[in-house]
């Protein structure tokens, strides 16, 4: 469930439009009170806040409690006229705050309607400059806008005309909302010019959401029964709240408080109970006092298709049709790395690959020489890393000569500021480029230029990635480096890469190597304590269209999502990348420089066994636990493993692969939570990583569970 939390920061504006329902009153909110309100929200696991109002652009405070909310894990948004966004210094101070996604309330196209709605003369041109700095301003942030109509008399005839307007002056608009009027408090009470029939917008509703479908954006619609949206049922504000089980909590500047809101359905008529969507549809607000029962017919569609559509988030697959990735249905084909350079035009904070650095470019005889070795192994697969690949000064040739050389499929990882350049790009492309992984560690200038060091290249990363989704047959991912800097707005992250079309994503754990190990302070977390929003991250792949993959995290961190723990066999790759260090460890018992760092590794308890074959000669298979030892898949599993001890040598003959294969079958074990509740946990190492991937981490039998009696003396 993604809730949104609604807070009031004023209750004055400087509109006075005629629907208006919230009676103005001075009362303010305070900055004290608003962090209150936030805790409560993060604690509530809710996704973000909605600041509202009044026009919650008139507080001073807007600035303070955006950047409050975002420390806390929480996306931000505000509905606003936008009247005070129409001055650039303050549209800027709400961007730097890191308020990015704006709701601008605007009811027309036409400049005579709009202006007589609000009852400001000038309205509309002050929304037309709001919505200009926002799109000046998009090329430096991460701009989100929506636009907001409340649907009224005066506007039902062209709802179309409206969306078009925007939609084609203003690209930077993504999404739609269409609220129809609550005639029942308020100036609109009131005002009863300005309350529609349904009838009176149900046409000009379905050409604008057709319109907009066409287009490749999203919309929601409030207050509008299912039977004069039924093609579009699935953007029903009520409906997807109602199939997703979501609540609505608004902290009010009024007598009314805070509100929690969890149904969302208004009055039926007779008619609706042989509606075949009845049980998802809202029905009518206010119906009989202005809504005429009488409007309401009932719809006689299957309900399944819309309820899974929304389940699955399949209203959210608007961008570009991405290529299928080549390992969704099958494990990945062995890869061949090749270094291009010893260099990098960024300077992360978290590189483990500075000590490496020189400074140099990799000469082209020893890159093809590497490119052989890969072929020579029957290998298909390239990837071209670095330091940053793409700033060798040959890498388009590189990729044409790999392709000529039988490589397949052509990989690079890369920053991507040099991909922004649109002919590097097409040329890499052309020459035979497949796939480009972008490392983006930030959904914001201010989180991803401070940890690469680099003013400027989130900009750019971010245009080289817009540039490669709208690419045929391009495949497209993003890696993001997790650290104590952005941990808490990961599900940020990715929901930002998300709209932007991306389906893939690697999430790689900071390790304690190179300058990660000098910026220590600011770069790690402790793991446990952020598990709530690294596990918030995850819960993405309920959309059912995204693919994780994690690397360097430890199995214990993903309870729950055992699926995603990284392939045992990789460990192979980090051994023989520290080669020089771990032999000599093996063979000598020489500790690596980095010896002390373990509780930040992912490395720690292979390490820590290496030390122990050092010390003992010898090295013993851990057992089966007990939750596992009538468990035929596991019995399976553990027979297969192979010898049940290793024995330590110094000779050459003695190599690291053997002994980090010994590891993964019979020493890379892991516990869950519920461990700590059995009886035989002090004497147990855990379940086998194998099962754990495939089955999840085991649970203790009743019997098994320490019993309240015994619980001082386990």
């Amino acid at each position: 469930m993604a809730n949104i939390g609604y807070i009031q920061v004023v209750r004055h504006c400087n509109q006075y439009c005629r629907f208006c329902s919230n009676p103005e009153t001075e009362y303010m909110l305070d900055v004290e009170t608003a962090k209150k309100q936030i805790d409560d929200f993060a604690k509530r696991g809710y996704f973000g806040i909605i600041l509202t109002g009044g026009e919650p652009s008139l507080s001073p405070h807007v600035p303070e409690i955006t950047r409050y909310a975002i420390q806390k894990g929480l996306h931000v948004r505000m509905i606003t006229n936008g009247s005070k966004i129409a001055e650039m210094p303050i549209a800027r101070s709400f961007a730097e705050a890191g308020l990015h996604h704006y709701h601008v309330s605007i009811h027309s196209s036409r400049a005579q309607v709009e202006n007589f709605l609000t009852g400001v003369k000038n309205s509309f041109e002050k929304a037309l400059l709001a919505l200009e700095n926002l799109s000046t301003l998009a090329k430096d942030f991460p701009i989100a806008v929506n636009i907001n109509t409340v649907i009224n008399s005066y506007n039902a005839d062209h709802l179309d005309e409206t969306a078009r307007f925007f939609s084609e002056k203003f690209p930077v608009i993504s999404h739609f909302v269409w609220n129809n009027l609550d005639p029942s408090m308020g100036r609109a009470e009131t005002n009863r010019d300005t309350a529609p029939r349904f009838r009176d917008f149900e046409l000009s509703l379905s050409k604008a959401m057709r319109y907009l479908d066409q287009q490749g954006k999203t919309f929601r619609v409030e207050r509008v029964p299912l039977c004069f949206m039924t093609e579009f049922a699935h953007c029903s504000t009520e409906t997807r709240k109602i199939v997703k089980g979501e609540e609505r909590i608004v902290h009010f500047l009024d007598e009314k408080g805070t509100v929690r809101q969890t149904d969302f359905k208004h009055l039926k008529s007779e008619a609706c109970q042989s509606c075949s969507l009845d049980d998802i549809c809202a029905g009518a607000f206010d119906l009989g006092d202005w809504y005429d029962p009488e409007e309401l017919s009932p719809v006689f569609v299957p309900k399944e298709p819309i309820v899974q559509r929304i389940l699955t988030e399949e209203a959210a697959s608007t961008a570009p049709e991405r290529a299928p990735h080549p390992f969704s249905e099958k494990p990945p084909e062995k890869r061949h790395w090749v270094r291009l350079t010893r260099v990098c035009n960024d300077h992360c904070s978290f590189c483990l690959d500075t000590p490496a650095w020189n400074g140099t470019a990799i000469p082209w005889n020893a890159v093809v020489s590497d490119l052989e070795k890969g072929r020579a192994l029957s290998i298909k697969r390239l990837v071209l890393s670095g330091g940053e690949p793409t700033i060798h000064p040959d890498f388009i040739k590189i990729v044409a000569q790999s392709r000529e050389m039988g490589y397949e499929h052509i990989q690079t990882v890369t920053n991507g500021r040099r991909m922004c350049y649109p002919d590097f790009m097409k040329g890499a492309v052309e020459a035979g480029l497949k796939e480009i992984t972008f490392s983006l560690h930030g959904h914001t200038p201010e989180i991803h230029d401070r940890l690469t060091g680099s003013p400027g290249s989130f900009v750019q990363g971010l245009v080289a990635l817009r540039r490669a989704l709208k690419i045929p047959g391009l495949i497209v991912s993003v890696d993001v480096v997790i650290n104590k800097q952005n941990i808490r707005h990961l599900r940020e992250i990715l929901d930002f890469f998300i709209n932007e079309g991306v389906r893939e994503f690697d999430l790689l754990q900071v390790i304690p190597f190179g300058s990660a190990w000098e910026n220590k302070e600011e770069l790690f977390y402790d793991v446990k304590a952020e598990l709530p929003h690294l596990h918030r991250a995850l819960e993405v792949l309920k959309r059912g269209d995204v693919v994780l993959w994690t690397n360097r995290l430890l199995p214990q961190y993903l309870e729950g999502y055992e699926d995603l723990i990284q392939p045992p066999s990789k460990l192979h790759d980090e051994a023989s990348g520290r080669g020089v260090l771990f032999d000599k460890f093996l063979h000598y018992g020489i500790k690596p420089d980095c010896w002390g760092r373990c509780p930040h590794c992912f490395l720690q308890n292979l390490c820590a066994d290496i030390a122990k074959i050092n010390e003992e000669k010898k090295l013993k298979a851990h057992p089966l636990p007990e939750c596992l030892r009538e468990n035929a898949e596991a019995l399976e599993i553990f027979e297969k493993a192979g010898a049940q001890e290793l024995a330590h040598s110094s000779s050459p003959d003695f190599k690291m692969k053997e002994y980090v294969e010994f590891y993964i079958q019979r020493r890379y074990f892991a516990k869950g939570k519920s461990c700590q509740e059995c009886r035989f946990n002090s004497s147990c190492a855990g379940a086998p990583i194998q099962y754990i991937r495939k089955r999840g981490f085991p649970k203790p039998t009743p019997e098994m569970r320490v019993k309240p009696s015994e619980a001082l003396t386990v």
